[in-house]
């Protein structure tokens, strides 16, 4: 798949005018898929808005970044929505199967659920955003830990709005500085990969899950 989203993402490139409605209908699928379907973490989200802002940045139009940048914001925030309830369904079904159950339910989710500082829903409704499938299981864990669903809605709204303006933006700066070809995945690549030896790390994890626990006052 993420070759197959290479290559149209290079053909793209090569189109000196605007992205077409069909191909802002198929981004707009990928990040709410993405996003609402917990299974398909594996869509390179971060990347997807990364390539197609420096799509926008190659033809010079901040009308088609701002209709990127407003697409993403919604995508990703009604795949919230989806994912907090239908996500949280589907949980409790695979969760009864004892491999998915102890990856899911493991020690560090359990600390996570027994000591969550819930002074800090804004913290961790924002951050889970910017990380790679963390984003896919913050709605279900913020449903699991008792925040009720119109403000999560509100929260997750913000959220996905900062996380589409920055990451897009970045790729429009990018597309911007017109790189040689295969730099920019190159650049992608590492930051991916930055990402997952980060997160490889149990005591990285572990200090990142300290960022929502703590006695509340």
């Amino acid at each position: 798949m993420t070759n197959t989203l290479l290559e149209w993402f290079n053909q793209m490139m090569t189109v000196h005018g605007t992205l077409t409605w069909v191909e802002f209908s198929i981004l707009f699928i990928l990040i709410l898929v993405e996003t609402g379907a917990i299974f398909a973490g594996f869509i390179p989200g971060d990347t997807i808005l990364i390539t197609a802002g420096s799509i926008a940045g190659v033809h010079h139009n901040v009308l088609e970044l701002g209709i990127l940048i407003l697409l993403f914001a919604v995508a990703s925030w009604l795949g919230d929505a989806i994912n907090y309830y239908f996500g949280a369904w589907l949980m409790r079904q695979a969760s009864r199967i004892a491999y998915i159950d102890r990856h899911v339910n493991g020690p560090l989710f359990q600390n996570l659920m027994q000591h969550f500082n819930r002074k800090r829903w804004f913290l961790f409704v924002f951050a889970g955003r910017f990380v790679p499938f963390v984003r896919t299981l913050v709605p279900l864990t913020v449903h699991r830990l008792g925040l009720n669903f119109k403000t999560y809605l509100s929260l997750a709204a913000g959220a996905s709005l900062v996380w589409s303006l920055v990451i897009t933006s970045i790729g429009y700066f990018f597309g911007h500085l017109t790189l040689p070809h295969g730099l920019n995945w190159a650049i992608l690549g590492l930051m991916l990969l930055g990402f997952g030896l980060m997160f490889s790390n149990k005591k990285f994890r572990q200090k990142v899950i300290n960022l929502f626990i703590g006695l509340e006052a």
